[in-house]
């Protein structure tokens, strides 16, 4: 068997900042563009929930029998077709969600969970939805995250913020900023607020593409809608900034910080360590050491 057959806020989508990002080069910094969060403390994760599946979860019978089955689908046949729409429909949300995680391919997870949303009388909970677009954010396979994100609008499923968050992350690791940031329009016609997560996503997103200044400009901006920036925005920035050299502005960034009301933490002192050893400056790290207390 094959599985695979509020007007203010408003603001931030329409005053022309986006327009403004679709006129650029779109393989500008593509080969940066990837999203990433390795050592730089940029994870995305500040207010969402994150669904945290227990061992025994995965551990469970009926999940190991369906990753069994799900292993050998090339030999499938009819009795193991209907043997897996039995267990399937045996299985408790979360026990479905473990199936999921269990999967090394994240196409193979993509396909169970659309064959199994095609079966009679069975119709996903909205924790496996949002368990899917997890999987997908940590993936370049963006338009079977945006299809899940539409398969959740016409099941009459609420949309948070976050899961359009894994659908920018997605077409961020694809190399795609035009279609990222249009996610933000998504959000917009979907009547739904952009918040901290939806800004700091969206300028990683734009950091990791080398246009650091519309990462700036977009900061100011959310700032004006009552969207304070935290350490997790000021880090993706001088990131943005290391990636250009211009470490003195980011140092500049980190001394400018607390009077922001929002301190530095150990990955912003990291992040410009890091390039100072990477570009051999050992002095400088010697320096940005004993200013900041053995950090």
């Amino acid at each position: 068997m094959d599985f695979s057959t509020s007007n203010a806020h408003c603001k931030v989508y329409s005053d022309g900042f986006i327009d403004e990002v679709e006129e650029s080069d779109e393989g500008r910094g593509q080969g940066n563009s990837s999203f990433t969060d390795r050592n730089h403390g940029t994870k995305m994760e500040e207010d969402r929930r994150r669904i945290e599946i227990h061992e025994d979860e995965f551990r469970h019978p009926l999940v190991r029998e369906i990753c069994r089955l799900i292993e050998c689908r090339s030999a499938w046949n009819h009795k193991h077709e209907g043997k897996m729409r039995h267990l399937l429909k045996a299985l408790k949300p979360r026990l479905v969600c473990a199936v999921l995680l269990s999967q090394s391919d994240e196409r193979v997870a993509l396909d169970f969970f659309y064959w199994s949303d095609r079966q009679w009388r069975y119709r996903h909970y909205p924790i496996v939805y949002c368990v899917m677009l997890d999987v997908l954010s940590k993936t370049k396979l963006c338009q079977g995250a945006r299809r899940v994100l539409r398969l959740m609008e016409r099941r009459g499923i609420q949309r948070r913020p976050q899961d359009f968050c894994c659908v920018m992350v997605s077409y961020s690791r694809a190399g795609k900023l035009r279609n990222a940031m249009q996610v933000l329009t998504m959000m917009q016609k979907a009547g739904i607020e952009p918040n901290l997560l939806v800004c700091n996503t969206a300028i990683h997103v734009l950091v990791m593409a080398n246009m650091l200044e519309k990462a700036l400009r977009f900061q100011e901006r959310m700032q004006i809608l009552g969207i304070m920036p935290n350490v997790v925005t000021y880090n993706c920035l001088i990131k943005g900034y290391c990636d250009l050299h211009r470490v003195e502005d980011a140092m500049e960034l980190i001394s400018e910080m607390p009077s922001k009301g929002c301190s530095p933490d150990k990955v912003s002192y990291y992040t410009v360590m890091g390039f100072l050893c990477k570009n051999r400056r050992i002095r400088e790290v010697r320096d940005v050491l004993d200013e900041n207390g053995g950090y």
